[in-house]
């Protein structure tokens, strides 16, 4: 269903806009789809309607669809080789354990620590390139902690759907044992279907 919805999204520039959108909120009413593909419509729609200039109302809809906002980052450290993932780096030792506010950690080129994001990012992502330099060939480590509410307890361990996309590498942990979740480990392209 995602490649159906991104085909939709594709005739952006071809078709009436106003349709495009419209097929994007029909689908985020239709119960046939599942959730996870269902939010995915409303991600689209919302980016249909920055694409008109109508950001507030973008970003509301990002924000109703409850993608992780707040976030701490460290790093860069290198990913030389693509060795970054395989080579345990940075706090990855510690992760589970509490983050110490400026404990400094080996960077790529100069001691790192964690930080806030800033809130620049309100359309559902996380640009880690626009966060440390250098930019290239280097892993970043971003924190976020998330609860389910109680309307979600007991429920199902996939009620919680994480679907990344990135442009190069990208391992994601989730749970006090800190497994990787799915097949989320990997160099993936931004367009992969989860």
């Amino acid at each position: 269903m995602y490649a159906t919805l991104r085909k939709i999204w594709g005739t952006w520039d071809r078709a009436d806009p106003s349709h495009v959108e419209e097929a994007l909120r029909a689908a985020t009413r239709d119960t046939h789809l599942s959730a996870p593909a269902r939010a995915y419509a409303g991600t689209l729609s919302a980016l249909g309607r920055a694409r008109r200039g109508d950001l507030k109302a973008a970003r509301d809809s990002i924000r109703a669809l409850g993608y992780v906002d707040q976030w701490q980052v460290v790093g860069p450290f290198d990913n030389e080789g693509k060795a970054g993932l395989d080579t345990p780096s940075g706090p990855e030792p510690e992760l589970l354990q509490a983050i110490v506010p400026g404990k400094a950690y080996t960077g790529k080129e100069r001691p790192v620590r964690y930080r806030p994001v800033p809130a620049v990012f309100p359309y559902g992502y996380l640009d880690a390139g626009s966060l440390v330099r250098p930019e290239s060939k280097v892993c970043v480590f971003a924190t976020s902690f998330v609860s389910a509410s109680p309307k979600f307890a007991g429920a199902e361990d996939d009620a919680f759907d994480a679907p990344p996309a990135a442009g190069g590498a990208m391992g994601v942990m989730a749970d006090e044992a800190m497994e990787p979740i799915g097949s989320a480990t990997g160099y993936f392209p931004r367009s992969r279907d989860f």
